[in-house]
């Protein structure tokens, strides 16, 4: 058996959470192994957690995604974090990357997290970018 990708989610809104563990865990490749309701509980449980790969919604009460990336990524440096807003992505993309986001993806875009994180991971004909990691079942 192959070890699922460990993702962690912040988001404020617990029905956006709830929707990204239903559509990752659907998927059958990746765990959520936290939630996190604000920049500094997703700073804290990626220091914590160390998961694989982190979505990290960008509007939040206190502290927002974009001042918590930089944390985040120095927490958990090889994973993987993905910017999500309900903004269009070009509004913050170049800023998100120039703090270490992976990727910016808008939340009412077209496919899902899961199709995202599978394609960074391993790439469109599923090849493992993951040391040790396997696509899992196709």
């Amino acid at each position: 058996m192959t070890d699922k990708v460990r993702v962690l989610v912040a988001d404020d809104e617990p029905e956006m959470r709830l929707l990204y563990r239903i559509g990752l865990e659907q998927d059958g490749r990746f765990a959520v192994v936290g939630e996190a309701k604000d920049g500094a509980d997703a700073i804290r449980m990626a220091r914590d957690l160390r998961p694989d790969a982190v979505l990290l919604d960008m509007v939040m009460p206190g502290m927002d995604g974009l001042e918590a990336l930089p944390f985040v990524r120095s927490a958990v440096p090889e994973a993987l974090v993905i910017l999500l807003s309900a903004l269009p992505a070009g509004s913050f993309a170049e800023r998100a990357s120039a703090l270490g986001a992976s990727a910016c993806i808008t939340k009412l875009g077209t496919g899902s997290p899961a199709e995202l994180l599978a394609e960074m991971l391993w790439g469109p004909e599923g090849s493992s970018r993951m040391p040790g990691r396997d696509p899992g079942p196709t």
